[in-house]
């Protein structure tokens, strides 16, 4: 420890104490974790509203609302809905539903500019011959985000 003195005060210095290199490291580390942490937050909170997307075979016409709820689609289903309440939007913002089927290929896309104070968004998916058996998943996305999905199969 040093002592200075200037004008009549003392003061005094004490030297740092020195960190162990294993604890620097350890420290260090956990600052990095911390980062990532905050930065996997972040992501989440893009996505932080999700959405639960409901499948059925009717919905209501003035609302959107589904009329049903279809756990299991069986094959040769011709229209089948994904329905979604979500808040309203921002002016501006737009919403796109998704399917997706097979080898994770794009089998159709639906985009609205979402202009209501909440309420029930829908897409549909025509398939005039019938929908084949297979897996499929139908996502939600707001301004580009995905804000919710769904998987299912086709059972024949």
């Amino acid at each position: 420890m040093t002592e200075l003195t200037e004008g009549g005060a003392a003061h005094s210095i004490s030297p740092m104490p020195s960190l162990p290199r294993a604890h620097v490291l350890v420290i260090a580390g956990l600052a990095l974790i911390f980062l990532a942490a905050i930065a996997a937050a972040v992501a989440l909170g893009n996505e932080s509203e999700r959405v639960a997307i409901v499948l059925a075979t009717a919905v209501d016409a003035d609302t959107g609302a589904p009329l049903d709820s279809v756990e299991f689609v069986e094959a040769g289903v011709t229209t089948l809905y994904a329905t979604a309440a979500v808040e309203h939007g921002r002016e501006g913002e737009h919403f796109r539903f998704e399917w997706r089927g097979g080898a994770d290929e794009l089998v159709s896309e639906y985009e609205l500019p979402h202009d209501l104070e909440g309420g029930w968004l829908f897409s549909a998916l025509d398939t005039p011959a019938g929908m084949q058996p297979g897996r499929y998943r139908v996502e939600l996305f707001r301004g580009g985000t995905r804000i919710g999905h769904r998987e299912f199969e086709v059972a024949e």
